[in-house]
């Protein structure tokens, strides 16, 4: 944040603090919900979760604001990783927002939940993989639905991109790639016109392709995912994320027996990973090595192949 971002920040939790003082609830919350989203936007939800709880707790219940502002809270708690609050705040709001289906706000929220929902069921191991859908499918139905209703906002297309990816890993993990593809697909093409200059949706693009690539894969589409991982490679900007895309490139590329470019891919990605934090990236480390080898050995190399068994020999527990 710029030095007059940390400024204007200050200037808000003062006010909130005078507000609270006062009191003046309403105005403590929305000051609350300010400071919240400017750090959030800055990716520091530890320090906006506070706030974000204030908001939630200040504002009436029953209303717009108190559900956008749980609706805030709950996005806080998820990239905490506290998964079970989030939860726990997502299924009591959906019942909420379904009960005015007249108001645009409302199901956008509506939608927003769902999606969240659709992502956290299988991750606390609370479905496997039907309930998921069956939300997922509904978010994107309302989203679409607020689109053809003339609401726009780049907001809501990335929102939609996030459903289809949850209904895509929903569909994988019923064994279904080959219908996972399409939404994956509509959530890349989403995410590439909106993301641009954006590092968090960087982010979710860099695991849209991913997620793409892998459906192609268990598809049996192996051609296409080379071009999805190819991409993935060129579009990708954190360290980890990057030497994923090449290992899963480079492993594409060796079931197509296109020797040279896998080797080609697994080198930058080993060489990626050896300068990120081994406990954080050593059996990726070891399975790109491994492929390598095989490689090596394969062409003939036989110094490369000894230099790479040695530092498998290094990395091993």
């Amino acid at each position: 944040m710029s030095g007059r971002g940390q400024e204007a920040l200050a200037h808000l939790v003062e006010a909130l603090r005078l507000f609270r003082r006062l009191p003046e609830p309403q105005a403590a919350a929305e000051t609350a919900a300010l400071i919240a989203d400017d750090l959030l936007a800055e990716g520091r939800p530890e320090q906006a979760i506070k706030y974000a709880e204030i908001a939630a707790n200040t504002h009436e219940q029953g209303t717009v604001q108190r559900v956008l502002a749980t609706q805030r809270l709950i996005r806080c708690h998820m990239m905490l990783g506290r998964l079970a609050e989030a939860n726990t705040l997502v299924e009591a709001l959906i019942p909420v927002a379904r009960r005015t289906p007249g108001d645009l706000t409302f199901r956008a929220i509506l939608a927003d939940s769902l999606a969240q929902s659709s992502e956290l069921l299988p991750l606390l191991g609370l479905d496997d993989g039907g309930e998921a859908e069956a939300r997922a499918r509904e978010a994107i139905t309302v989203y679409d639905q607020l689109l053809a209703a003339g609401t726009n906002a780049q907001a809501l297309h990335i929102s939609r991109a996030g459903a289809c990816l949850t209904l895509a890993g929903a569909l994988r993990m019923r064994g279904r790639p080959a219908e996972a593809v399409q939404p994956l697909r509509e959530a890349v093409a989403a995410l590439e016109r909106f993301s641009p200059g954006n590092p968090m949706q960087a982010g979710l693009l860099s695991r849209a392709m991913l997620m793409l690539g892998d459906a192609l894969m268990e598809a049996g589409r192996a051609l296409e995912a080379g071009l999805v991982f190819h991409r993935g490679t060129q579009v990708t900007r954190d360290p980890l994320a990057r030497a994923v895309a090449h290992a899963r490139f480079g492993a594409c590329q060796q079931d197509l027996w296109r020797d040279d470019a896998a080797d080609a891919a697994l080198r930058v990605s080993a060489d990626l990973l050896r300068g990120l934090p081994r406990e954080a990236t050593s059996d990726l480390l070891q399975d790109v090595l491994r492929r390598r080898l095989a490689l090596l050995e394969k062409a003939g190399r036989s110094a490369e192949a000894q230099a790479i068994q040695d530092e498998l020999a290094r990395l091993a527990p």
